[in-house]
């Protein structure tokens, strides 16, 4: 940022200052006029008490204030002819200015570039330009205003529930409300990190107060009582002055607000509502996957911040775990670690064996969190199964303790681009009729890894037509048949485990072949005078699919 303090953006404002000490006013231009860290330094380091930017922003500060309304011109308008990056410290002094007006919230919003209407409109959340907020509001379809708004409201803090209120009831009475809770999060999106956190206004205790009674009063709108709970759970610390009348409301019978004063509970970590929330859940169906939404009673983040309080939830936690939902099982898996559940091992030892590498990942890492000792060996032996090198890299690395946020929250269609990379099949062979088949076919041909960017990829050439299989693991594969120069049809979706030539066509097991047990199918392509015909021949499960059985 300090290369960013430079003359253009105010040279107009210190120009228009008489300087109280001449070595002072040296040092200011000094300062403004250099343009990067490297040479800004020294003359940092000349100055008592200015070690970084924070510092020589409050200098800055001190300096234009001393020049009243005309130093807060002065920046304004070299905030209007800099650049993206000159002009962005300009708004954070901006900000520090006492005594603007209306007229000034307003030049800003005209003279700054749309790549600074993001921390212009910080500004005026910071002095509470009701106006702006609302014209913001009224705005959202554009990306950068969005992204301001949230800037805006964030600082404003206290001062934007008023603005806030009337405006989220509005878009509840339009079947908007997830509109509503995206706009509120605004209030809690800043952490001690954020650039502006120095600005942000804390919504107080008489606020949450007056939200409280809002969302009790039965004379209100149910629109505005859900407005008042929603921005409630905004209040840090502050939702303790209502923390009884809060439990009260958990417990009653409001479809809405029951759940969300729940929610609010939960954000100061009350260990009281851990039955009640069970109870809420169960009254909802615990096990059905839709009540486990952004907004529903049963967020599993509720059970993970509640920690070993949540333990009573345990039992039907673990139910969860036979959900059919991939992404809804792992988030069971996580809560089943944060809140220590031991009975779990045992199953989550099971999942060691997944079908699924992410739900084995998981698995892994949650009985570390646990402290399972004994999940070690079960992990080797499915590293030592694994036909990708970076998934045994990923068990040897959680076995370790040193699996990082990096890996963990690697993006699955990042991994996906790392199939061309791996090396052939080697966790197994089957044998058809009792001959055994190398893998992944005898007659079929493994192209070149580097060559393609679908995962493993095998060619079988039946005189009058071939057989393409692709192979990806978990994010599926293909079977494909093509007939001389013709298009390639697929036949199945599916991973191609081996093909194997037999008497008038093929054999293909499908499936997925990297861990035991296997599951799939086992396909029979067969030529016939007007082509190919493609039979299905049975279900695989286990190590034995039909008459393929595997025998390594």
């Amino acid at each position: 940022m300090l290369e960013s303090l430079s003359a253009l953006v105010f040279a107009a404002a210190i120009s228009s200052l008489t300087a109280q000490d001449s070595d002072q006013y040296q040092f200011d231009r000094e300062v403004l006029e250099c343009v990067s860290v490297e040479d800004c330094t020294p003359y940092l380091m000349r100055r008592r008490g200015v070690r970084h930017t924070d510092d020589l922003i409050e200098h800055l500060v001190s300096v234009y204030s001393q020049a009243g309304a005309d130093g807060r011109v002065a920046v304004i308008e070299a905030i209007g002819r800099a650049e993206r990056f000159e002009a962005r410290p300009g708004v954070q002094v901006a900000m520090h200015l006492p005594g603007y007006t209306e007229a000034d919230q307003g030049r800003i919003l005209a003279l700054v570039s749309e790549d600074l209407f993001s921390d212009a409109t910080v500004l005026l959340g910071h002095v509470g330009e009701r106006l702006a907020l609302l014209e913001l509001m009224e705005a959202q379809d554009g990306q950068y205003n969005r992204a301001s708004f949230v800037d805006a409201v964030s600082v404003a803090g206290d001062r934007a529930i008023p603005v806030f209120l009337p405006y989220m009831s509005s878009l509840i009475r339009e079947d908007r409300e997830e509109d509503a809770w995206t706009l509120a999060n605004g209030l809690r999106t800043f952490r001690s990190s954020d650039a502006y956190s120095q600005f942000r206004v804390p919504i107080t205790s008489a606020s949450i107060q007056m939200l409280f009674e809002l969302a009790a009063s039965t004379a209100t709108a149910d629109e505005e009582r859900l407005a008042a709970m929603i921005l409630l759970q905004r209040g840090g610390d502050a939702i303790r002055t209502v923390e009884e009348g809060l439990l009260e409301m958990a417990r009653g019978e409001h479809e809405r607000l029951a759940p969300l004063a729940l929610s609010a509970l939960m954000e100061i970590r009350n260990h009281e509502i851990v039955p009640d929330l069970i109870a809420q859940c169960q009254s909802h169906g615990l096990g059905d996957e839709r009540y486990f939404d952004l907004y529903g009673p049963c967020q599993f983040d509720y059970f993970q911040f509640l920690g070993p309080n949540a333990i009573p939830a345990g039992p039907r936690m673990l139910d969860l775990l036979n959900s059919e939902h991939l992404e809804f099982r792992l988030e069971v898996i996580k809560t089943l670690a944060a809140i220590g559940y031991r009975p779990a091992v045992p199953r989550l030892r099971e999942l060691l064996r997944s079908e699924y590498w992410s739900e084995v990942i998981e698995a892994a890492n949650a009985l570390r969190s646990l402290d399972d000792r004994g999940y070690a060996s079960i992990i080797e032996e499915v590293a030592s199964t694994h036909w990708l090198p970076f998934a045994r890299e990923e068990l040897e690395l959680v076995m370790s303790g040193w699996l990082t946020e990096a890996v963990e929250d690697e993006d699955a269609d990042d991994r996906l681009w790392r199939f061309p990379e791996a090396e052939a099949c080697a966790s197994g062979r089957w044998a058809w009729q009792g001959a055994v088949i190398d893998e992944p076919g005898s007659d079929a041909i493994m192209t070149d890894p580097a060559e393609n960017d679908f995962g493993r990829r095998m060619v079988l050439d039946l005189g009058a037509f071939q057989l393409i299989g692709t192979d990806r693991g978990e994010w599926s594969g293909e079977l494909y048949i093509q007939s001389g120069e013709g298009d390639p049809v697929r036949l199945v979706e599916d991973n191609v485990l081996s093909m194997q030539r037999v008497e008038g066509g093929a054999i293909v097991a499908t499936g997925l072949n990297h861990m035991m047990p296997g599951r799939g199918n086992i396909y029979l392509v067969t030529e016939t005078n007007d082509g190919w015909h493609l039979s299905h021949l049975t279900e695989a499960t286990g190590p034995s699919y039909g008459g393929l059985v595997r025998v390594s």
